[in-house]
């Protein structure tokens, strides 16, 4: 990200130093992870710069109020695939998945520093089988994983599944993340700023939360990853809560990708309350949502994506709107746990008519969305992307010095 995942009050020298304070190793906690929900708090001196209570410190010296509230996207990486919790138990803690949720907080860009010694306190198998777990594919879902994980890897004594790092905010209400997170997060800054705070409106969400941007899938050899989206109206009796509810966009998320007969994760929704026309000076009421929708996902050969193209338009295209709705209403309830307090009626569901293919030479066929990975053009590597298993690499070159 462009900010180079640097905290507030925060720069790459201070990974430099010896030994910083007399410890043997260097991190600032900048996010925080509720596995397996994928709920998110950001560090607030990661979201803007020059707040006069951030310190740079391993946690924000503020406690608590130096995070946001928990915001949840169904796009994050973390929930791109698979289960953090089984990786985590398999090569962090090396012991048995029970389910239990567990919070991490991490630096962002896994970016730290640690002396020989602190390395060392893992032995070499564990790192090897690290890497092999990270090589298996350009961009793999571990490499995030990774990113939280980093300082349970180094301090074996203190496994996050086991105890807190940091003073988190207490759970309440997990808002999408949109106008009222971003909201939100807008107060926040004003009471640790300062009421002097003019530039607090100014919070850029992709570069500063989780590089939204820096993320989508990079096929290698035969494989070919398929992208398509579109639109729906939803009419919902609470239009503004059901906009901010984590609950109903993972119902949206997954009645789409349960109706479209693909994976949950290769499915990305976006929210927002249609806004109301004046008449005569009066505001008119809306209960109208619009839901943009992005599919993407890996196909393990060309042949094979022609194929699931076709099969994925005809799915998209077949889509009953009421059954669409019954999906949702089921899907919100199931992510909450509690009966459903909202009524949807899906007025409209736009299909896609084309699909997006890109290979791993980066060429795109039936093209109708030329960029298939944000902020990369053509189906380029990202560097972020393989940072991960690069840094491993290197990892175990300089531990085997």
């Amino acid at each position: 990200s462009a900010n180079g995942h640097l905290s507030d009050k925060v720069s790459f020298e201070d990974y430099l130093q010896p030994f910083p304070e007399g410890r043997d190793s260097k991190f600032v906690m900048s996010a925080s992870s509720q596995f397996p929900s994928g709920a998110q708090s950001t560090r607030l001196g990661m979201v803007k710069q020059g707040l006069p209570q951030e310190s740079g410190d391993f946690c924000p010296k503020q406690g608590a109020d130096g995070w946001t509230d928990w915001w949840f996207t169904p796009d994050h990486p973390h929930l791109r695939s698979g289960d953090m919790l089984d990786f985590y138990h398999k090569y962090i803690s090396l012991d048995k998945n029970e389910g239990k949720p567990m919070t991490m907080s991490f630096s962002q860009g896994a970016r730290f520093a640690a002396s020989r010694a602190r390395i060392q306190a893992r032995p070499r198998a564990y790192y090897a089988r690290l890497l092999a777990a990270l090589s298996k594919q350009m961009s793999p879902q571990e490499g995030y994983w990774m990113e939280a994980s980093w300082y349970d890897v180094l301090h074996p004594e203190s496994m996050q599944y086991k105890t807190d790092l940091c003073a988190l905010p207490q759970v309440r209400d997990i808002m999408t993340l949109g106008p009222y997170a971003i909201d939100s997060m807008r107060q926040q800054l004003i009471k640790s700023a300062g009421a002097d705070c003019t530039d607090c409106d100014d919070i850029d969400v992709d570069r500063r939360l989780y590089g939204a941007g820096d993320f989508k899938i990079q096929p290698t050899g035969d494989q070919v990853v398929l992208k398509t989206g579109g639109s729906a109206i939803i009419i919902v009796n609470e239009p503004t809560k059901f906009v901010e509810d984590a609950n109903a966009t993972v119902g949206v998320q997954k009645g789409i990708s349960k109706k479209a007969g693909v994976s949950d994760n290769a499915v990305m929704v976006t929210m927002s309350v249609i806004t109301s026309r004046r008449l005569l000076g009066r505001q008119l009421a809306t209960q109208k949502v619009k839901v943009d929708y992005i599919i993407e996902y890996m196909v393990s050969s060309k042949e094979g994506g022609k194929t699931e193209s076709d099969k994925l338009l005809a799915a998209l295209k077949a889509i009953d709107s009421s059954a669409l709705a019954a999906e949702i209403l089921t899907q919100i309830e199931i992510a909450s746990g509690t009966p459903n307090k909202y009524t949807v009626t899906v007025e409209s569901f736009t299909a896609p008519t084309t699909i997006s293919v890109l290979n791993a030479q980066g060429e795109v066929e039936e093209v109708t969305v030329t960029v298939v990975a944000r902020g990369t053009a053509g189906g380029s590597i990202l560097k972020s992307d393989i940072s991960m298993a690069t840094f491993l690499m290197v990892f175990l070159a300089q531990f085997l010095a």
